[in-house]
């Protein structure tokens, strides 16, 4: 669902919200999206360049509707777009509380994306251009304490394509798998490859999962 657009005569972004799905867990309520962010906020290195992308990310919002965090759940390809996107929410955006059964606010998560791309563009294009997230599975002998789920990580890559940073957005719920699963990504992960407009992207997500011995 398009929350909000703004289209100039040079940009034109456009935020998208969340689909609650199956998913049962209260969810806090936007509070005037449409001004989260605006096309003054394009940042300028990516607007010289004519890079674009959207950007997926997650929300953490308190019991107050204050926005404690963000994370980046799927990446515009830039480091720079993402980086931006979660700036200006984590300053901006305003939220009532989810409230559970009771009418209780409690903590809840948002997700939406935000696509950072110039008037006329097309978003499936955009879409189609963006780095495919890459899958590791490393053979264990057990799963780790605390372990829930695969670590979805940020890889970005220096202009000679060698990875130089990792950054776990969504945790596994075991700090060191996630710091394990960061090593294994810097050493397996492959820069993404340069688009149709040419444009070389410099970040791509990885999912880190488990593979255990079944039982005999």
């Amino acid at each position: 669902m398009v929350f909000g657009a703004s289209v100039p005569m040079i940009l034109a972004m456009a935020l998208v919200g969340q689909d609650a799905g199956s998913d049962a867990a209260p969810k806090p309520t936007p509070v005037i999206p449409q001004a989260w962010l605006s096309d003054d906020d394009y940042p300028t290195k990516s607007f010289a360049r004519h890079a674009n992308g959207t950007t997926g990310f997650l929300l953490r919002v308190d019991a107050t509707g204050k926005v404690t965090d963000c994370r980046v759940a799927e990446t515009s390809g830039f480091i720079e777009l993402d980086q931006t996107t979660c700036a200006v929410l984590l300053a901006r955006s305003k939220f009532q509380p989810a409230r559970d059964a009771s009418g209780a606010a409690v903590i809840g998560v948002y997700k939406g994306s935000f696509t950072w791309k110039f008037a006329g563009e097309s978003d499936k294009r955009i879409k189609a251009m963006q780095p495919e997230p890459l899958g590791i599975e490393l053979n264990l002998r057990k799963l780790p304490a605390g372990y829930e789920r695969g670590s979805l990580l940020r890889i970005h890559f220096t202009a000679a394509g060698k990875p130089d940073s990792c950054r776990a957005e969504v945790g596994s719920g075991s700090s060191p798998f996630d710091k394990v699963a960061c090593e294994q990504a810097m050493i397996q992960a492959v820069r993404p490859d340069p688009r149709p407009d040419g444009l070389q992207p410099d970040t791509r997500m990885v999912m880190v999962s488990v593979e255990v011995p079944k039982a005999p």
